[in-house]
């Protein structure tokens, strides 16, 4: 059974972000002035080595070089508008990932085993089987950090304890 914890992102009155549960309340989460991270429970974390994340993502710029968020070691980022995972030894880069500027995208990271997968607008934008890559990630995701520096707005987070494919995400944003 697949198990998630789900995160709808916004501004407060005081223009601070903001969890939100209720759609009524909830905004796309532009620039912060400072990295936000994220309440996760242990609970949420269910099997071992099997791990998603997903979020709709609108960047400002399409040629924009700036994380998106933080999870654990590891950063989703957009370099020259493509979405890529990073690590402080190496570097994914998906295919035919490019964010257009301006309008909103789905984009995820599957983690499985050795295998990483990267998806925008589910579809598959590149898989790689490198069990060392995979092991550069930590075993859970429970340091999710929001980069306060990225440019475009951020919505409707959801973290997976499993794999995930492309016929598989939440795609409602």
């Amino acid at each position: 059974m697949k198990h998630f914890f789900a995160l709808a992102l916004g501004i407060g009155l005081a223009g601070l972000p903001q969890l939100s549960y209720a759609a009524e309340q909830n905004q796309a989460l532009g620039s912060l002035s400072a990295d936000v991270i994220l309440p996760v429970p242990a609970s949420a974390w269910k099997a071992a080595g099997e791990l998603s994340c997903e979020l709709w993502v609108s960047p400002d710029s399409g040629s924009a070089s700036a994380t998106i968020l933080r999870l654990g070691k590891a950063e989703l980022a957009l370099s020259g508008g493509v979405l890529s995972l990073k690590t402080s030894e190496q570097t994914f880069t998906g295919e035919h990932a490019t964010l257009v500027a301006g309008s909103w995208h789905h984009v995820a990271v599957s983690l499985s085993g050795g295998a990483i997968e990267l998806f925008v607008d589910n579809v598959s934008a590149g898989k790689l089987e490198d069990p060392a890559f995979a092991a550069a990630l930590p075993d859970n995701w429970r340091g999710v950090e929001l980069a306060g520096n990225f440019p475009g707005r951020r919505d409707e987070l959801r973290l997976w304890d499993c794999a995930m494919d492309a016929g598989s995400f939440f795609l409602n944003g």
